[in-house]
């Protein structure tokens, strides 16, 4: 927002922040113009005003209450011990879970313990269960696939379903509505 400088410098004068020369300049410029005499005066009256308003104190203790507030803020930004040991725990935890692979592949300790019957069971099984579920992924994305193709294709299906869940909404509706009623009695007849 662009300011009169003459605004400013009435501003400045009022503040008596301004040298001799440009006060008189300033007080030249307020005599020889009505309107900004009229401005000056305005300005006056604002001035006069705020400076009788009385000054507005804190509370007593308010200094001591933000310093608690941001005492605790501090607290709650501090790492608890337990915090810091599970962290390095967990990331022991991760360290291991990608060393170990590692270094029975680097070994050739794989072919050992694939000659365990119990391991190779369990690889055998974990495989399993994987395909089974790699499986009915594929069966739940192929079916909620073809569902929405459905409804893209056929606009007598999107409209089935827009009806049924208008019909689901009104009828929660109606349920909440009855059950407000049943409220409203039971109130009025303890009342």
């Amino acid at each position: 927002m662009a300011h009169d400088p003459y605004d400013i410098s009435m501003s400045l004068l009022l503040d008596d922040l301004l040298g001799d020369e440009e006060k008189q300049q300033v007080l030249q410029q307020i005599r020889s113009a009505p309107d900004k005499a009229e401005a000056w005066e305005r300005m006056g009256m604002v001035d006069a005003m705020l400076r009788s308003a009385p000054m507005a104190m804190p509370a007593p203790d308010f200094a001591a209450r933000v310093m608690a507030r941001v005492e605790a803020i501090e607290t709650r930004r501090r790492w608890s011990p337990w915090l810091v040991a599970l962290l390095v725990f967990l990331s022991i935890g991760a360290a291991l879970t990608v060393a170990i692979p590692v270094l029975i592949i680097k070994l050739d300790l794989y072919q050992y313990l694939l000659a365990l019957p119990v391991v190779k069971a369990t690889i055998t099984s974990g495989a399993q269960v994987i395909a089974v579920l790699a499986w009915a992924i594929r069966a739940v994305s192929s079916a909620i696939g073809g569902w929405f193709a459905l409804l893209g294709q056929e606009p007598l299906a999107l409209a089935m379903v827009i009806g049924a869940l208008a019909l689901a909404s009104t009828w929660i509706g109606l349920r909440e509505v009855q059950k407000a009623m049943v409220m409203a009695g039971a109130s009025s007849q303890s009342a």
